[in-house]
Formats: C-alpha cells, sequence, structure tokens
C-alpha cells in the first residue's frame, strides 16, 4: 500500500508535467485555431540553450533566467517566420507546417548540439525526501507539483484579471467577432507563442535532469501530453492538468506494477475510452454550429 501511494505522488508530479506540454497545446489551439506540434521540440531546442549557457560559464540558475527570456524571443520568430506568413491559408495548412517544424527543429538540435548526446544536465531539484509513516515522498515532486500549480495559477489570475486576459478568452471563444470588435488577434497569436515558448522551457528543465538532455527527449511527452489534452479535453485550459494527472497517475502505476514497455500503450488506451464515452474529453465542450 505504500509503495502504491508512492507510486500515486511520484505520478501526480509526472502527470503535472505531462500537464504542461499538454497546457502548450490547448492554449494555441485555442487562441489560434491550431495545435502546434512543434511544442515539445521547442522545449527541448530551448533546454539546449540553457544547457549551452551553462557550459560556457554561466551559472545555472543565471542560465535559466536568461533562457526564459529567450525562449520567449525563441517562440516569437517561430510564429513570426514559419507560422504567421500567409496564415489565412487554412488550419490544416498551418498544423501540416507545425509537423515541418517539429522535425525542422530535431534536425537543427543535431546540427548544432553535436552528435555525443545524450548529456548529463544539471539537476535543478533535490534528490532527497522525506517519510510520512511508511510512505516515502520525494521533495523533487513535492516542488514540481508547486511549480506548475503556480503557472496555473498565474493563468488563470492572468485570464480572470488582465485586459489581455480577457482579450485572449474572447478569442479563444470566437476570433473573427474578437476581430470585429477591435482586438488585434494577430498580435494576441505572437504573445500566446511567447508564453507557450516560457512554459515550455519549464516542461524540458524538469524533464531534462531525469531523462538525460537530447534532441528526442520530448517525444514520449509530447505524446503523453496530447493524450492529456484528448482526455482534459481540447477546449478546457484547466482540464488538460486533470487530464495530465490521470495519464500520469495511470501510466505510473502500469509501468511499476505491469511494466515499462506498457506506459504509453496504457495512455492511448486512456484516450481511446476517452473519445468513446466522452467525445469532447473530461472538461472540454462541444462546438455549436448553424446549420
Amino acid at each position: 500500500m505504500s509503495l502504491a501511494i508512492s507510486v500515486i505522488v511520484s505520478g501526480i508530479s509526472f502527470g503535472l508535467v505531462i500537464g504542461i506540454v499538454g497546457f502548450g497545446l490547448v492554449f494555441l489551439y485555442k487562441t489560434t485555431g491550431v495545435a502546434n506540434f512543434a511544442v515539445g521540440n521547442m522545449a527541448m531546442f530551448e533546454t539546449f540553450i540553457v544547457y549551452e549557457l551553462w557550459k560556457g560559464g554561466i551559472g545555472i540558475w543565471p542560465s535559466v533566467a536568461i533562457g526564459m527570456v529567450l525562449g520567449g524571443v525563441f517562440a516569437l520568430l517561430v510564429y513570426l517566420g514559419a507560422l504567421r506568413p500567409f496564415d489565412g491559408r487554412g488550419n490544416s495548412n498551418l498544423l501540416v507546417r507545425t509537423v515541418a517544424l517539429y522535425l525542422l527543429l530535431r534536425a537543427m538540435a543535431d546540427v548544432f548540439f553535436g552528435s555525443n548526446q545524450p548529456y548529463n544536465f544539471p539537476q535543478l531539484l533535490p534528490h532527497s525526501g522525506f517519510s510520512v509513516g511508511p510512505v516515502d515522498i520525494a521533495w523533487a515532486d513535492l516542488i514540481t507539483i508547486g511549480i506548475i500549480l503556480a503557472i496555473g495559477g498565474a493563468f488563470a489570475a492572468m485570464f480572470r484579471f488582465t485586459d489581455i486576459g480577457l482579450q485572449l478568452t474572447a478569442v479563444s471563444q470566437n476570433a473573427p467577432i474578437a476581430r470585429l470588435l477591435g482586438v488585434r488577434v494577430r498580435r494576441l497569436s505572437a504573445l500566446a507563442y511567447v508564453l507557450v515558448g516560457m512554459v515550455a522551457l519549464v516542461a524540458g528543465l524538469l524533464v531534462a535532469p531525469k531523462q538525460l538532455l537530447s534532441s528526442n527527449m520530448m517525444d514520449p511527452l509530447l505524446l503523453y501530453g496530447f493524450a492529456a489534452a484528448v482526455v482534459g479535453g481540447l477546449t478546457s485550459l484547466g482540464g488538460v492538468f486533470v487530464g495530465g494527472i490521470v495519464v500520469g497517475v495511470v501510466t505510473n502505476l502500469v509501468s511499476t506494477y505491469v511494466g515499462g514497455d506498457l506506459a504509453l500503450a496504457s495512455a492511448f488506451v486512456l484516450l481511446l475510452a476517452t473519445l468513446a464515452v466522452r467525445p469532447h474529453g473530461l472538461f472540454g465542450s462541444p462546438s455549436i454550429q448553424r446549420l
């Protein structure tokens, strides 16, 4: 029983990391109409930038701070260079561009950051833990949970209390009407990419010390994040974190008690079961269209 509780706590931590990746997909889907499947590799590339800064002699925490700024700038350049030009060609065209961007960033990481991957990324969170009775809990898991809940709370506050948040909400609900009311949709889309670029780096920094830094380190997280987004609901920013927790706990239990090879498969079983029972996810809502 104590092992199961420890696995569940670890699964919640892992699930929130999954949720932050899925959050990037859902946030961009709601604000731009396109789920950017390059989010995972954006996180990977930005994490490499932090690693290079640290390897160049800058302390790890200053490197993280500089990386946050550069991550936002990098995501903005991705939007302006790859997605904004000719963005009126339709969402299918833009979706294919994100897949091409996913492949391009993977290739660029191999070219710019060497062939000796994977690299050991410095530890950012403590290795130690504590016990509550027979249950062992790692400080890293609790800190991860705190960081991601803080990020979620900051976004919730932005949407509720700021003009930019209200405009983003309007765009997510009905972009054409928001545009008619004077909302600068393209400018908000650029801002959305800046925010997602910074959030994506958080996910990369949490993953790299555990799984080593490589050009393919975020590939499984992207699949898990997509599953979390579908389970939680592609129209629900809060639901993606709940979906991430569900996916994280289930996959951790499967990995511990059944086998690690079936962890990813169990995530997609959850995805398919959710689509069969609740096609719009646990917290998603169907879009109503006039015939």
